[in-house]
């Protein structure tokens, strides 16, 4: 391997010097100063009174395959920010931050029993981003989908249990009940009415979160129809004659890295 020698001209702008030791020391000015030191423990040394400027960006701008120890400006969140093993982490009063995206769908609603009865909602959804801390603990709940109606005693189907994130502080709401003997059950999505003898109507969906189940009819000629459960992306269809209503459609997300579709 060769030797890097002392480089110097009559208008010195820099002086890299090597010596026996293995010490790399970097010089600046007509009267060389030592600027930078690399030992041969591999450790660098900023000599300088002045400071070190590193790179900034956007977040947009990271770099596209970054590698643990990285470290820069950001300047769409003005903090300065490391690459480590979980991921881009914002250093600001020794808290350290990171981006997560999260989509948290709660237990569907059961369909309803007996005669003619509605379809069950889907559970609430909720699909975004926000920021998390390192260190932080963050309780994390997935409820259950509710039970079916029970032929005989006329019970709408019971709602689907509630899904939770801490950190979002909004639980996604179960989906609806479906009726049977009585009204559809309101949730995350509506639970489809009930088809009697004047038609019953869908239960309502929590905003942001899910639609409303459809509506029962009666007809005398083909016999009642109960309306269809709501979706994350549609409401129930109402029941027409000679056929119950459809559910509704769920929403479409690719956080898995590729597109599914949930509630």
């Amino acid at each position: 391997m060769s030797t890097i020698s002392s480089s110097t001209t009559s208008t010195t702008a820099y002086k890299v010097t090597a010596d026996t030791t293995g010490t790399l020391v970097i010089q600046t000015g007509a009267t060389p100063t030592t600027a930078v030191t690399v030992g041969t423990d591999q450790n660098t040394v900023f000599n300088s009174t002045g400071s070190v400027t590193l790179s900034s960006g956007t977040t947009a701008q990271r770099p596209s395959s970054p590698t643990v120890g990285m470290i820069r400006y950001n300047t769409t969140q003005s903090k300065y920010e490391v690459y480590t093993s979980a991921g881009w982490a914002f250093l600001g009063s020794t808290v350290y931050e990171y981006s997560a995206s999260y989509l948290i769908v709660a237990g569907g609603g059961g369909g309803g029993a007996y005669a003619y009865p509605g379809g069950g909602g889907a559970g609430g959804m909720q699909t975004g981003s926000l920021t998390l801390t390192f260190g932080t603990t963050y309780t994390v709940t997935v409820g259950a989908g509710g039970a079916g109606g029970v032929y005989g005693g006329s019970t709408n189907g019971v709602q689907g249990s509630n899904s939770s994130f801490s950190a979002l502080g909004t639980a996604s709401v179960g989906g609806g009940g479906g009726a049977s003997g009585s009204a559809a059950t309101s949730g995350g999505s509506g639970g489809g009415g009930r088809g009697s003898a004047t038609g019953s109507t869908g239960a309502s969906g929590t905003a942001g979160q899910g639609s409303a189940g459809g509506n029962g009819i009666t007809d005398s000629a083909t016999y009642a129809n109960g309306g269809g459960g709501g979706g994350a992306g549609a409401v129930g269809a109402n029941a027409t004659s000679g056929a119950g209503g459809n559910g509704g459609n769920g929403l479409a997300s690719s956080i898995t890295g590729s597109s599914v579709t949930y509630a």
